[in-house]
């Protein structure tokens, strides 16, 4: 630990001769320090789980959109069609997954 009153209190470790509140003073803020740390360190990682989420879930609602189009398409084969529903459960299938993992990393 760094002394920064040193010049004051002409102390090298200035929690020796501290009253008791002063030492419970010092300990809670020792504790409020590690727990911003903590709530910090958790931000960032919910913010990345957001981040990987919307680019899953933008990537597969572009691919939805692209297949909805094939099948609305004049003159498209019926195989075509029940690919393309079978891709899109499949997607929809992959949303749910991611969410689903999001929700386990960070139950509410």
């Amino acid at each position: 630990m760094k002394v920064h009153g040193r010049h004051h209190h002409q102390c090298e470790n200035p929690w020796d001769e501290a009253p008791p509140w002063a030492v419970e003073l010092g300990y809670i803020v020792g504790l409020l320090l590690a727990n911003t740390e903590k709530i910090m360190t958790d931000t960032e990682d919910l913010k990345q789980a957001i981040a990987d989420l919307t680019t899953q879930l933008t990537a597969n609602t572009a691919e939805i959109e692209d297949l909805l189009t094939k099948i609305t398409t004049p003159g498209v084969s019926s195989a075509d069609v029940q690919s393309a529903v079978t891709s899109i459960r499949s997607l929809i299938a992959s949303n749910q997954a991611e969410i689903d993992k999001s929700n386990a990393a960070f139950p509410g």
